[in-house]
Formats: structure tokens, sequence, C-alpha cells
């Protein structure tokens, strides 16, 4: 009907190149969101491992571990959320995965959930040619 009508760019959206293109996605509001990319740290109920993990679906990607669909989870599950982090660019998700499974990473982890740490402590699992820390005194 209004065809004629010209309408304005939103000003919030990148400018996107035709060598670059953002995948968008549409909400129930219909307002558009660029694509995010997810990086996260779950624990192990049982164990209490971590596992540090990327997606770009982070609900999909949660109900695969919850369901023990991913093979690095399977038998350690079941699994607990405990941290994420949200990013608009994929290499920046991939860079920050890579830094938080580093020695550094998982020191920047500890520092960061220092008080969650304290209310749920890690039991202490250190073995010493297959005799446990404690047995060890």
């Amino acid at each position: 009907m209004h065809s004629h009508v010209r309408r304005k760019p939103l000003k919030w959206l990148p400018r996107l190149d035709s060598n670059r293109v953002k995948r968008l996605r549409l909400t129930r509001s219909g307002a558009l969101i660029i694509a995010m990319y997810y990086d996260y740290l779950l624990r192990s109920v049982t164990d209490d491992g971590f596992y540090i993990g990327y997606s770009t679906d982070l609900r999909k990607r949660l109900l695969e571990h919850k369901r023990g669909a991913s093979f690095a989870t399977r038998y350690r599950g079941p699994w607990k959320l405990i941290y994420y982090e949200a990013y608009t660019e994929r290499e920046d998700a991939e860079g920050r995965e890579r830094y938080l499974k580093s020695g550094a990473g998982r020191r920047f982890l500890h520092h960061q959930l220092r008080h969650y740490l304290q209310n749920f402590p890690i039991p202490n699992r250190v073995y010493i040619e297959g005799v446990s820390a404690e047995s060890a005194t």
C-alpha cells in the first residue's frame, strides 16, 4: 500500500558489506538481534569436575549436555551451568574459549568465581602414584 514511503535505516544496526554477512534473527517482538556466540562453564554434579565449552545456541547446547548427547560430557553428568560469556563475534568467543582452557584462564575463572567456590568448594582430589593425598598423610 505505502510502497512509495522510504524508510530510514536503523542506526543501531552494524553496516553490512558484501564480504561479511552478519546472521540476524527475529524475536517475537519483531526486533532484529545480532547472532551471539557463547563460552560457558559447566560443573558436574557427580564428580565436581568442570567443562569449558563454546556454542552459538547456549540453550540448545545445555539441553544436549543434559540429555547426554555430547560425547565429551556424557558420562560425567548431570551438569550445572555456573558461568557464561556472550560475544557478537565468533572469533572473539573462540579465542576466549582457548584462553579459559589455559592455565591463566583457569586462574581467571577461579578468581571470578571465588564466592561460588567458597559456597561449593572443590573436594581435594590430588593423587600421587595412585594414593590419595588424604591417605598419604
